[in-house]
């Protein structure tokens, strides 16, 4: 026997769940055949997207625990608690919030069939980077607009080239890399201020002067005397290639930069 289909729910089931927990006091005369305006607190416990009347909240009575009561969205507005402790944080508004369209699909969706040729992937190629390298391409906000809509195509090649499981923190520049990134390390000069030339002897304004103590090379900067916060200057690197995540290779550059150095020195 063929299992029926699932009809997709009409409701928003992310928000209309996190309504559960809202307190109500319901009157008596909103259930059929009582009368009255004594009020019954209670709370929603659950949601049933699939109520084919719209009932899709079920409302509990404080005194009279597991007997839950379907009830539309209008009265649930009409009858919650306005006095209850966190109301602020509720999402109510006038009108039921209807599910969500699924995001149209993108073309790339559909298989794109491409020749095999190696001539012909090359030539494709080199008409993609003009494309992503022109005017008015945004490749990083197209990406995450395609990563947001769950592209199964873009997940797949972006986790290829980027897998998740292997960020790793460059011992150098200290920023977490993902392996496989080609953005290089910059390690920044670390200056050692040693000396200030006043423009003018009536202004505190001037060259600050100094030499990075891991290649020797000598940089200025401009700036006040007293305010000068060597923190937010560009100074320029000291060393600009690829990550390194192990202390053999950490210790490689740091020999070429401290070989640099002496020759600083000597000059």
């Amino acid at each position: 026997m063929t299992e029926r289909k699932r009809k997709a729910p009409s409701i928003d089931t992310e928000w209309a769940s996190s309504l559960i927990g809202l307190r109500l006091n319901v009157p008596a005369n909103w259930w059929d055949g009582y009368n009255g305006r004594k009020l019954h607190p209670g709370q929603i416990v659950a949601v049933d997207p699939e109520n084919t009347g719209g009932k899709y909240f079920m409302f509990e009575l404080d005194e009279e625990k597991d007997a839950h009561y379907p009830m539309r969205y209008d009265a649930l507005v009409k009858y919650v608690d306005r006095t209850q402790g966190g109301i602020g944080g509720y999402d109510l508004p006038d009108k039921i919030r209807k599910a969500k369209k699924p995001k149209a699909a993108f073309e790339s969706h559909e298989a794109v069939e491409l020749d095999r040729d190696e001539a012909v992937i090359k030539q494709e190629a080199s008409k993609l980077k003009k494309i992503i390298s022109g005017n008015g391409i945004d490749v990083v906000a197209d990406l995450k607009k395609r990563l947001d809509s769950g592209d199964y195509e873009t997940v797949k090649l972006l986790k290829t080239m980027y897998p998740s499981d292997k960020v790793k923190t460059c011992l150098l520049c200290k920023k977490k890399v993902c392996i496989g990134s080609t953005k290089k390390c910059k390690l920044a000069h670390d200056v050692e201020w040693f000396d200030f030339d006043k423009d003018d002897w009536r202004s505190d304004y001037g060259t600050h002067y100094g030499s990075c103590s891991r290649c020797g090379e000598s940089v200025s900067e401009d700036g006040h005397e007293e305010d000068f916060n060597p923190g937010n200057s560009l100074r320029g690197v000291c060393y600009k290639g690829k990550h390194v995540f192990s202390e053999k290779d950490k210790q490689k550059v740091m020999d070429v930069l401290e070989r640099k150095r002496l020759d600083n020195e000597d000059d």
